[in-house]
């Protein structure tokens, strides 16, 4: 016996629907895709062979006088002005400057008005980029050299000061700031230290009349002063509130460790000064190298190198930085009250560094090391 009719749908109609879905869906998604690629395109055009108004300098230049000054509009080489991107990126990392390798355009672009002469250059080899940056105004000259994205050099020319101050660095190693400080006779005064704050703090007033509204610029309004004094406000917080996570005797048995002949013992000595962080690496940079093999000076490099950020700084990650740095608390001293200055001076005791803070002269110590 036959079974009673069923109706059943079309498979063709029934699948009508979905396939038109995805289809269309299919073709939204193509449609994204060229849209997405005309983007890439069109980013890493050079913005030199770009029309002139473009990456533009800004339409509205201020006055000579006003240059330097919080009303100063610049031509947006750097970002931050009239909300253009700028054809570079600064980053201020562990204290020093460098440029961001993903955020550069090549080309070149130079613009003066009135008495305001800037210039600037970008190229890269394998996408990291190089810069050279002239800004030349009535009262400042002011030139910036970055060799492959970390390599950086600034000197600036005060005419009214008849003051040179030359500013340079590379990824590691010291900071050096070399500026004459007669307009009688060419007296070069050198510092050396760590970090950008280090140097400000050593002469604050010739700092910020050199670099500060520089500085200020290439950070997109981000100023030198104003990270310190968050920076610092956080140090002082952070060491009052408890001690540090390794001690002297800790340091010595990590850095013995990383020349064991067993391996599990080297590998554990690389974790636990990773895992302590930044605020390791004052105590690690007071290690006599001399006295170190090669094994135990490449994994301290090693080191150094993983514990390098690759995001720009903040008030925080710098004072996890300098928590325990001597130099820098030598520094910034005479802003510190008697109590705070007992905290501090106990936390550097406890990782090896036998300072007073109530008695040595903060830019001598600065300058020395």
């Amino acid at each position: 016996m036959r079974p009673p009719y069923r109706s059943f749908p079309s498979p063709l109609r029934s699948g009508l629907p979905e396939e038109f879905g995805e289809r269309e869906g299919s073709g939204m998604r193509w449609r994204l895709l060229f849209a997405l690629i005309g983007l890439s395109i069109t980013g890493v055009t050079s913005f030199a062979q770009r029309p002139p108004g473009a990456e533009g300098l800004a339409a509205g230049r201020s006055s000579p006088s006003e240059f330097g000054t919080a009303e100063f509009r610049d031509a947006g080489f750097f970002g931050g002005a009239h909300n253009q991107p700028g054809v570079v990126k600064f980053m201020l990392v562990q204290g020093r400057l460098c440029l961001d390798p993903p955020r550069h355009r090549k080309g070149s672009q130079s613009c003066r008005e009135g008495d305001v002469f800037e210039s600037i250059c970008v190229t890269a080899q394998r996408g990291v980029p190089s810069l050279q940056y002239i800004c030349q105004t009535p009262h400042q000259d002011l030139r910036v050299n970055v060799q492959d994205a970390d390599a950086v050099r600034i000197e600036s020319f005060l005419p009214g000061r008849s003051q040179r101050s030359v500013l340079h660095h590379q990824r590691s190693g010291d900071i050096v700031w070399q500026r004459t400080d007669s307009k009688e006779r060419e007296e070069i005064v050198s510092v050396t230290a760590s970090t950008l704050l280090h140097l400000r703090h050593s002469h604050p007033a010739d700092f910020d009349a050199h670099f500060g509204h520089l500085i200020s610029r290439i950070l997109q309004g981000t100023s030198l002063q104003t990270l310190c004094q968050q920076t610092e406000a956080i140090l002082i917080a952070e060491t009052a509130a408890g001690t540090a996570e390794f001690s002297e005797s800790d340091i010595a048995t990590v850095v013995e460790g990383l020349r064991s002949p067993r391996r599990g013992v080297r590998t554990q000595s690389v974790r636990t000064i990773l895992a302590w962080g930044t605020p390791a690496l004052a105590s690690l940079d007071a290690v006599d190298r001399s006295t170190l093999d090669i094994e135990q000076l490449d994994r301290l490099d090693f080191i150094r190198n993983q514990l390098r950020q690759r995001t720009p700084d903040t008030p925080r990650t710098l004072a996890k930085l300098l928590i325990n740095d001597p130099a820098y608390w030598l520094s910034i001293a005479d802003q510190l009250s008697h109590t705070d200055k007992q905290i501090a001076e106990n936390r550097l005791r406890q990782v090896g560094f036998e300072v007073s803070l109530l008695e040595a002269d903060p830019v001598e110590y600065v300058a020395s090391q």
